[in-house]
């Protein structure tokens, strides 16, 4: 690239001469590096700048002193693109600002390399917070005259998913308020990187980042203090994609609305509704993870052109069994209807599920204790007029109607929306919903509400969620414990995600701490998606847009005492989330958990081989 700045020095005052007429670009490194004993700078052309007992000299033309570190600022270049293609392995360690050099650990570092602009610093002052002082004392800074951001560009060894940590350091002992905006691959990590309040004390951030070709790019932004940065590693990350897309067609726009399940092995199967570009047909489809590659299970599901909202259940046999909704010419409306997989084709479970002058708008389903699905529909009776749930069962050979939920009933001025159904250890069915209600004078207020079947009878458990005339909330996530079948509902409530569990007849709220993306950041976020493992732990999936309306993907785990990152990540562990903040992210990911907690995701991700498929489904795992 061919850039060239004007070099001036970093406070008014300080004569500085032209820079070469021809600078040297493409390969060359200037590193750090004390000059020879004799010489002395000029006192008009060397600075004193503040750093913790080091002298540091801005490099403004003349020598320096004998033993006095230097600041050499360097043109902005982007190193190795000329150099011979060599295979890449990890891991990847680059002592940014310095020489080659292997750390007191015995682990080798890599010279400066890869990067776009900036200058390098030494400070020979003792680091805390680590025994690698070294490793830290070599700094590269962005240019207070040119670009006072940093940026990299690191071959790897191909499309994967990495973990990149970049150990960093404050080298001015008068700055506690450096901020930086963190990017991988073009995408924000950290919008406000403010660790650094300590000078002279190590900091490390860690962020996993998906990387869809052979070079990972990372850019440190800033609207003030340049951005300083002391060293990168680069490491296999424990999230992995698994495999390749399983969507069925090369072409589809758009794709939507996956749902997951792991089968007794924790071998994913996913369903999601797709439709193929230039038509109107939306199908739905399946396809199972075999430990190699993703089988496709039969066809379409759907009867006709239009089949949606799949939700993929396990049955007590390792089959599939997919309820989704379905319209077809000899039925009007749409109905439900359920389908398993028997080896070699799909079967319909019980015929399509319907009631007479009604037709669903939404479904969901879950398995009882028998490992027979019930399902919770919103129902709309044309007839009356409005909306109910609807809750059904199969008893083996039909479905049977276990009645409409009165409470959800709803009139004119009210909606009622996004059912969620779970069936706890007592095998008692229960059901949330939400609803919005809107009043003659355009007041909205909008409720959660929990029932259970009891006694053959439908039981309010607790108030409507959240407590108080004047909160609302939309969107519930159902979870029940494994123990005692307590209900948790995760929900969204003006921008955050909240999360209630029921004690003694009443919704108690869960500790709020860490129950977020990024720590500080206005809160945009879209509806959480909740699951508890085996062990009776929670883990929450959500979608926040951040400061630069950015939205991102995060797992956040209760610990019993606060919401906790996975793997101690601050950073979100996907930025491609394709649509607009604040859309559903119900309709662009799906959370299952292994028998051992660890996260499945399935999602869609942006494909590096576009334009035509904008999107495509991937499947990560995560291994500790």
């Amino acid at each position: 690239m061919n850039f060239r700045a004007g070099f001036s020095c970093l406070r008014a005052g300080v004569a500085t001469p032209e820079p070469p007429s021809s600078p040297s670009f493409g390969g060359t490194r200037t590193h750090m590096h004390r000059k020879s004993p004799g010489t002395r700078a000029s006192a008009s052309r060397r600075m004193l700048l503040g750093f913790a007992g080091t002298a540091l000299l801005a490099a403004c033309g003349g020598a320096e002193g004998p033993d006095e570190p230097t600041l050499q600022h360097e043109e902005p270049t982007l190193q190795n693109h000329d150099q011979a293609v060599t295979t890449v392995t990890l891991p990847i360690r680059i002592n940014v600002g310095g020489g080659a050099f292997t750390d007191i650990n015995g682990r080798p570092w890599e010279a400066d390399r890869g990067y776009v602009g900036g200058q390098v610093l030494q400070v020979t002052d003792p680091i805390a917070g680590t025994s690698n002082d070294s490793l830290y004392q070599s700094v590269r800074m962005g240019d207070w005259w040119h670009n006072t951001g940093i940026s990299y560009e690191i071959p790897v060894p191909g499309p994967g998913i990495y973990t990149v940590q970049l150990l960093l350091m404050e080298p001015d002992e008068t700055v506690t308020n450096r901020e930086m905006r963190i990017l991988a691959e073009g995408e924000t990590f950290v919008p406000q990187y403010k660790d650094l309040q300590i000078p002279l004390r190590a900091y490390t951030l860690n962020m996993d980042v998906a990387v869809r070709d052979g070079a990972l790019n990372l850019d440190l932004m800033t609207d003030g203090l340049p951005a300083v940065l002391s060293a990168i590693e680069v490491t296999a990350s424990k999230w992995k994609w698994l495999g390749l897309s399983p969507q069925a067609s090369n072409i589809a726009d758009p794709i939507d609305a996956p749902s997951l399940a792991l089968d007794a092995n924790n071998r994913p199967f996913v369903a999601w509704e797709e439709r193929p570009s230039y038509t109107s047909t939306l199908n739905v489809y399946v396809a199972r993870w075999t430990g190699s590659a993703y089988e496709r299970l039969g066809g379409s599901l759907g009867s006709d052109t239009r089949a949606g909202n799949p939700t993929l259940l396990m049955d007590p046999t390792g089959a599939p069994v997919v309820t989704f909704l379905d319209s077809t010419p000899s039925i009007s409306g749409t109905h439900v209807r359920v389908r398993r997989w028997n080896g070699t084709a799909w079967t319909e479970v019980g015929g399509p599920v319907s009631v007479e002058g009604r037709y669903a708008l939404a479904v969901a389903a879950a398995m009882d204790g028998q490992g027979r699905p019930v399902l919770a529909a919103v129902m709309y009776d044309r007839a009356q007029k409005n909306e109910r749930i609807s809750v059904f069962r199969f008893d083996g050979t039909s479905w049977v109607s276990l009645g409409d939920i009165p409470e959800s009933t709803s009139d004119w001025n009210e909606h009622t929306r996004h059912p969620v159904i779970a069936v706890d250890p007592s095998n008692r069915i229960v059901v949330a919903w939400d609803e919005w209600y809107g009043s003659r004078d355009f007041t909205i207020f909008e409720k959660t509400h929990v029932f259970r079947r009891e006694a053959n009878q439908w039981v309010r458990v607790g108030t409507p969620v959240p407590n108080g005339e004047s909160s609302m909330s939309e969107r519930p996530s159902l979870a029940l414990s494994p123990v005692d079948g307590t209900p948790w509902v995760a929900y969204l409530e003006s921008g955050r995600v909240k999360v209630v569990r029921e004690q003694s007849g009443a919704w108690v709220p869960v500790a709020p701490t860490g129950l977020e993306g990024w720590p500080g950041m206005p809160h945009d976020a879209g509806p959480p998606l909740l699951r508890m493992d085996a062990m009776g732990t929670p883990t929450v999936a959500l979608v926040e847009g951040g400061l630069y309306y950015e939205p991102r993907r995060f797992i956040r785990k209760f610990n019993g005492a606060a919401w906790v990152a996975v793997d101690g990540r601050v950073s979100p562990f996907d930025t491609t989330f394709a649509p607009v903040s604040g859309e559903d992210v119900h309709g662009d990911m799906a959370l299952a958990l292994s028998t051992s907690g660890q996260p499945v995701v399935a999602m869609f991700e942006q494909d590096p081989a576009g334009p035509y498929l904008p999107r495509i489904l991937r499947v990560r795992t995560f291994t500790p």
